[in-house]
């Protein structure tokens, strides 16, 4: 499958800002988030289209629509992430 360059360009990216507290999250998941958060808040907002079941799952979870899977360590990192910034708000 080739990956759209918008994909790409984001995927390239190793300046996401979480933008709240991180020190609860784990080392893994602080990796995935600074290795794809640019990409990962992209798909959760709409800015670039899913193109595989596992982000349209991604978006569905971002958007409560479903539970993460707990072998996700992008679902959960990422959910995780939102409600942190939600309680900090």
């Amino acid at each position: 499958m080739d990956i759209p360059n918008d994909h790409k360009v984001l995927l390239a990216r190793r300046d996401f800002a979480p933008q709240c507290d991180t020190s609860i999250f784990s080392a893994r998941e602080k990796e995935i988030l600074a290795r794809y958060g640019c990409w990962m808040e992209a798909l959760a907002i709409g800015q670039i289209a899913p193109i595989t079941d596992a982000q349209r799952r991604f978006i569905r979870v971002v958007q409560e629509e479903v539970e993460p899977e707990s072998e996700s360590e992008f679902e959960t990192a990422w959910l995780k992430l939102k409600l942190r910034r939600q309680y900090e708000v």
